[in-house]
């Protein structure tokens, strides 16, 4: 089974109208770029616009937020905008006091690549991955996880 297959399989259980959306979005718009010989450097390009996700190397850039983060690392929960490649999301999961991590993703094709680049099947069916389509979020939503009572 795939990558794609695990976290779609995973996303099924616990929002299925988003999991729906996500594999119907498909990869159109956006490329996929390797950069340099290490196989993790991904790089998402918009062909439309022919514009990287991340400017430079995506591995410095990553670097480079996990040492801003530096200062959340005892916060159980993160809200982030934005899952990128999703490498940076699941090394934040590599520390234990981040319990649950909120990505809000304006655009489907990027939620479709991350998916299939990197597992988080585990994380999405344990609860601790929750992905929102920003096109969907709504207040009824909001109040709902800020009900969780790791949400403080």
């Amino acid at each position: 089974m795939s990558i794609f297959e695990k976290n779609l399989q995973a996303l099924l259980k616990k929002n299925k109208f988003l999991a729906a959306k996500i594999f119907n979005a498909g990869q159109k718009n956006f490329e996929v770029i390797q950069q340099g010989t290490d196989n993790i450097n991904l790089n998402i390009i918009d062909m439309k616009n022919n514009y990287p996700i991340y400017e430079t190397s995506p591995l410095k850039e990553i670097e480079d937020i996990r040492k801003k983060f530096k200062k959340y690392e005892r916060y159980p929960v993160l809200f982030l905008y934005g899952i990128g490649n999703g490498i940076f999301t699941k090394l934040l999961f590599a520390n234990p006091s981040h319990e649950k991590i909120f990505v809000f993703e304006p655009n489907l094709e990027i939620l479709y690549i991350a998916l299939n680049i990197i597992d988080f099947s585990e994380e999405i069916e344990e609860g601790k991955l929750i992905l929102e389509h920003s096109q969907d979020f709504s207040l009824a939503k909001a109040l709902n996880y800020f009900k969780d009572p790791l949400v403080k």
